[in-house]
């Protein structure tokens, strides 16, 4: 199976514009992402915008790549629209989507989503993580029924008093390519739009998401106060 992982990257944040490029530890975000993707894997940035464009010119020139990003449309409103413009021409059979805004992400989930979107055939996969903050509103959860599926996902607090098995949700996602085209050329759905999720999309059109379980993850990089908290754990680990 021919594989590509995408960084979709762009600048206008709404609760952080710009955190991709905020570079605190010595190295951007999105530069920090870049290292905890496979180094095995092809691998590509996909970004509307000149600035983070030249900021991977300017990290990328450093890896024996021939192409190693490219330039989207400014139009798309979400990373997975992103995405499957960059790779619509490409020839690989799974294309696996880390947000730029986790500079944390344990490569070993990627590799082991990778690995159930092999063994089982799933048209789109995701991660979970099973330590939730016991304060959670606002941080994305995924409800996963008793077959590994996605059956719902939701930003409000959980206590864990719940009948279903709900787990962190960790921004990365995996879609057969033709799956994410499909996904691309629907419209935005209600659910989509009212509750910033873009994987609703998929959801609320009957395609099923598969979720692979991992035990934990750091929070990615949505406020100040994410990126804050970030470099301080960088910088104790690197002292």
């Amino acid at each position: 199976m021919s594989i590509i992982i995408v960084i979709p990257a762009r600048y206008d944040s709404k609760r952080l514009p710009g955190k991709v490029l905020l570079k605190e530890t010595g190295k951007t975000v999105l530069e920090h992402t870049w290292d905890q993707t496979n180094k095995n894997t092809h691998r590509l940035i996909a970004t509307d915008d000149r600035r983070i464009w030249h900021e991977c010119q300017r990290f990328l020139s450093f890896w024996p790549v021939a192409v190693a990003a490219v330039m989207t449309s400014k139009k798309h409103p979400t990373g997975t629209d992103r995405v499957a413009e960059a790779v619509r021409n490409l020839p690989y059979d799974l294309v696996v989507n880390v947000q730029a805004d986790e500079p944390e992400i344990d490569p070993a989930s990627i590799d082991k989503l990778i690995a159930e979107m092999e063994q089982t055939g799933a048209e789109m996969g995701t991660l979970g993580a099973t330590k939730i903050p016991a304060n959670n509103l606002g941080q994305v959860k995924v409800a996963v029924d008793d077959a590994g599926f996605a059956s719902y996902f939701t930003r409000s607090q959980v206590d864990g008093t719940e009948k279903i098995k709900i787990l962190k949700h960790i921004g990365v996602y995996a879609y057969r390519h033709e799956t994410l085209m499909r996904i691309a050329d629907m419209e935005q759905t209600l659910g989509e739009t009212m509750h910033s999720l873009e994987q609703l999309r998929a959801l609320n059109n009957g395609i099923k998401i598969r979720v692979v379980e991992v035990p934990e993850s750091h929070q990615g990089i949505d406020t100040r106060e994410d990126y804050d908290a970030f470099v301080k754990r960088w910088g104790e680990k690197h002292a």
